[in-house]
């Protein structure tokens, strides 16, 4: 099952409505230390979620029971309970005795939901955040990390993108590299050097990729940045990216990260209707 990624204010939202305690052992918890955990664990297959659904009468008892909802959502120590439960599966009894605890419990995350978008008018929250380093509450560095943390748990599931790249002049002399390429102009031999990774990519995936932007070459050194529209860093080992240096050793892996983090725009906004 693939995993949902909280919003600051859903995060937030629940650790007010639990008091700002852990959920499992009811001391105070910090906001820097939460993290939010689900009673019926996500990672759970499909058939595993359906017979413990089915075995513990959660549907019966709970009809609006989703995993990835406040109704198996609470908030938890990430230092400590958290690790320790981990993907452990409570018996029956216990479950239902937690689940009844979030049920009754929903209203008011709900209203705090509610409480904190009502509340975030942006002249304020700047106000805030500017009293707040001035009165050295807390410090810019701690703001800026902040506002980078949510910024990259937002856009993690932005495409895929993988840099290659090679020197030209240590490839060409290199005892793997293609006999027939060696006298080549640079910009045929950059061109067929491209067309071969192309062909090479589409033999170890299916995946659709393509150019960001035009390869770079400098009379040294070519490299080539492609995007996979239909993968992410969480999941791009359908494919090992470092495959290619095992049969092209001439080319290296020079940056596996996402569209985002590369050009700070989603992919999404960069595709034309």
């Amino acid at each position: 099952m693939s995993k949902k990624r909280l919003s600051y204010a859903q995060r937030y939202a629940l650790w007010r409505a639990y008091d700002m305690k852990c959920f499992y052992c009811d001391r105070p918890l910090d906001f820097q230390n939460l993290t939010i955990d689900h009673v019926i664990p996500e990672s759970l297959d499909k058939e595993e979620l359906l017979s413990l659904l089915n075995d513990y009468e959660i549907l019966d008892n709970y009809p609006d029971f989703s995993v990835n909802d406040y109704t198996n959502w609470v908030p938890s120590d990430g230092n400590s309970c958290n690790i320790r439960k981990g993907s452990l599966i409570f018996p029956k009894t216990f479950t239902l005795f937690l689940l009844n605890r979030i049920q009754n419990n929903l209203p008011k995350v709900e209203a705090e939901f509610t409480r904190l978008i009502r509340k975030m008018d942006e002249t304020k929250i700047l106000t805030m955040l500017g009293s707040a380093i001035e009165t050295e509450v807390t410090t810019k560095h701690k703001v800026l990390k902040l506002l980078w943390d949510i910024e990259i748990e937002q856009t993690q599931d932005e495409p895929l993108v993988i840099t290659y790249g090679m020197n030209i002049l240590e490839a060409v002399e290199m005892s793997e590299f293609p006999e027939g390429l060696r006298d080549l102009f640079y910009p045929s031999l950059c061109d067929r050097l491209e067309s071969q990774l192309s062909e090479f990519l589409r033999t170890i995936t299916f995946y659709p990729f393509h150019y960001t932007e035009a390869s770079h070459r400098d009379g040294e050194v070519l490299s080539v940045r492609l995007v996979f529209p239909h993968l992410t860093i969480d999941d791009y080992g359908e494919f090992n990216p470092h495959f290619i240096e095992n049969k092209m050793p001439w080319w290296k892996l020079l940056e596996l990260t996402n569209f985002y983090q590369v050009y700070g725009i989603k992919y999404q906004e960069t595709v034309k209707d």
